[in-house]
């Protein structure tokens, strides 16, 4: 009888205690290998190829709110990753991004252990895997917007933005300011300051000016 291969995974939560309760969950099966279990801010790329798992387990809002988005450079430059989001709530932003990007599945947080670990195997053979929150209507109305608004930004050469940098110039489009903004999304006012600066490397800008002048231009086209 030949040794059963195991499915090779890496975690990427922010938690630790989260993320050590998985790693507990999945090491029952015996047919997981746990290659990593690392923060969200870590470097993921780098774990990726240095371990080579099969499938990548990440919180989706985690994910979504990273800046320089570590999942997205991963999918350019490996499109056979596979990734398996967990979700505290299923948000329209942070779910069309994970479509976008073509997620292997999402799943909420609030699962049981036995689906989980079913979600995992699914994706390694192939499948897709969502949450019955995720019905098929949808998952296909979201990636109707998201294909919207890559035919507006191919129509006008401005570059597609994910779903949080499309967030953040919006506001700055209603004059709002890097504290404003950081206070109304809940976020800290330095990842907003840091956004700003990927949002003009981005749209090609040097000054606030010129980003609300693109901001408006690109707004009006997506609308």
């Amino acid at each position: 009888m030949g040794i059963k291969t195991k499915i090779k995974l890496l975690l990427a939560d922010s938690y630790y205690l989260f993320r050590k309760s998985l790693v507990n969950i999945l090491n029952d099966d015996d047919g997981i290998l746990i290659v990593g279990d690392i923060g969200v801010s870590d470097n993921i790329s780098s774990h990726y190829f240095n371990s080579n798992p099969d499938v990548i387990v990440a919180d989706m809002k985690q994910i979504f709110e990273e800046a320089k988005n570590p999942i997205t450079y991963l999918i350019d430059n490996n499109p056979d990753v596979k990734i398996l989001f967990l979700a505290e709530e299923f948000q329209d932003d942070q779910i069309s991004f994970a479509l976008n990007i073509k997620a292997d599945g999402i799943i909420s947080k609030d699962i049981t252990e036995s689906e989980f670990i079913y979600a995992i195997h699914e994706i390694y053979d192939g499948r897709k895997y969502f949450d019955n929150y995720l019905s098929s209507d949808r998952r296909n109305d979201l990636m109707k917007r998201v294909d919207k608004n890559q035919e507006c930004m191919d129509n006008d050469t401005i570059p597609l933005l994910n779903y949080r940098e499309e967030q953040i110039l919006k506001l700055i489009n209603l004059g709002l300011t890097s504290a404003q903004i950081a206070e109304k999304l809940k976020l800290s006012k330095r990842t907003i300051d840091n956004y700003r600066i990927g949002l003009k490397k981005i749209l090609k800008v040097n000054s606030r000016a010129e980003m609300m002048v693109l901001a408006h231009k690109y707004f009006n086209n997506s609308n």
